[in-house]
C-alpha cells in the first residue's frame, strides 16, 4: 500500500512539474496562417495548451494544402519554448483517376474530379460523403470508397478512388405484425410503396411519420428492413387502436 502512495505522489510531481506555463516563439516564414495562428495564442501556455494550439496549426495548414508542413527546429530555453514552424509546398492534385465508374451516375463524380486543385482533404472526403448520401437514397445502402495514394511528387498528389457500391437495395414487400387489421395493399397504396422500386432509409424514416398519423392504429416499434440478397421486406408493428368503422378503409 505504501508503494502505490509513493508511486501516485511520484506521478503527481511530475504533473505539477510538466504543467508549468512558458512562452512559445517562433519563427514563421512568411505565411498567413502561422502569422494569424501566433497572433491568437496566449502570451504563455502549458505542455496540453500546446499541444492543442499546435494541432490546430497544423490543420489549418493542411486545409491549405500544406500536407508536407512541420516543425524540423525545437528549442526548450529557460521559460521559454523556441520552435521553427515550416509549412512546406502546396500540394496539388495532378491526377485522380476512377475505378468502378461503370456504377455510378455522372452526377455524382463531377465534384470529386478535383485534378489540378489545392488539396484539401477534409472538403474533398465532404464531397465524398455527398455522393454516398445520393447512392443511399438510390438504394446503394452499402455504398463505400477507398482512396489510394499512388504518388507524391514534389509538389503534385496522384490518387485514385476506388468505388464499391454494393447491392442496390429493392422493395419487394411488406409484413404487418400485430393486432392491426390492414392490407398489405392499402399499405402500399397509401404510402406510395412499389415492388422494384429502391429503397433508402429515409423511406424507413417517413413510413414511420405516415404510420403515427394514422389514426386507428398505433405502433408498438419502428419498422424495420430486412434484407435477403438484394430484396427488402418493411415490417410494422402495428396494433389496432380503435376498431369503430376501422374495417371500411382497411380495404
Amino acid at each position: 500500500m505504501l508503494k502505490a502512495y509513493l508511486i501516485l505522489f511520484h506521478f503527481l510531481s511530475l504533473i505539477s512539474i510538466n504543467a508549468q506555463s512558458y512562452a512559445i516563439k517562433v519563427t514563421p516564414p512568411p505565411n498567413k496562417s502561422i502569422t494569424q495562428w501566433q497572433r491568437d495564442q496566449p502570451r504563455l501556455q502549458d505542455s496540453v495548451s500546446w499541444l492543442l494550439a499546435k494541432n490546430a496549426l497544423f490543420a489549418s495548414l493542411h486545409s491549405e494544402g500544406h500536407l508536407l508542413a512541420q516543425i524540423p527546429q525545437w528549442e526548450f530555453i529557460e521559460d521559454t519554448l523556441y520552435i521553427n514552424v515550416d509549412p512546406g509546398p502546396v500540394i496539388h492534385w495532378s491526377k485522380v483517376s476512377f475505378k468502378a465508374l461503370e456504377y455510378l451516375p455522372m452526377h455524382w463524380v463531377q465534384e470529386l474530379d478535383v485534378s489540378g486543385d489545392v488539396v484539401d482533404y477534409h472538403a474533398w472526403k465532404k464531397n465524398v460523403i455527398d455522393v454516398l448520401k445520393a447512392a443511399e437514397s438510390d438504394g446503394y445502402l452499402f455504398a463505400n470508397y477507398k482512396l489510394n495514394v499512388i504518388a507524391l511528387r514534389n509538389d503534385s498528389l496522384e490518387a485514385s478512388v476506388i468505388f464499391d457500391p454494393g447491392l442496390q437495395i429493392i422493395f419487394d414487400s411488406i409484413e404487418i405484425e400485430g393486432s392491426a387489421r390492414l392490407s398489405k395493399d392499402y399499405l402500399n397504396k397509401t404510402f406510395g410503396l412499389k415492388r422494384g422500386e429502391p429503397i433508402s432509409p429515409n423511406d424507413i424514416v417517413l413510413l414511420q411519420q405516415q404510420l403515427n398519423n394514422l389514426r386507428f392504429v398505433q405502433q408498438k416499434s419502428p419498422p424495420v428492413l430486412i434484407l435477403v440478397d438484394e430484396k427488402a421486406t418493411i415490417r410494422v408493428y402495428l396494433d389496432n387502436r380503435n376498431a369503430s368503422s376501422f374495417d371500411i378503409l382497411a380495404g
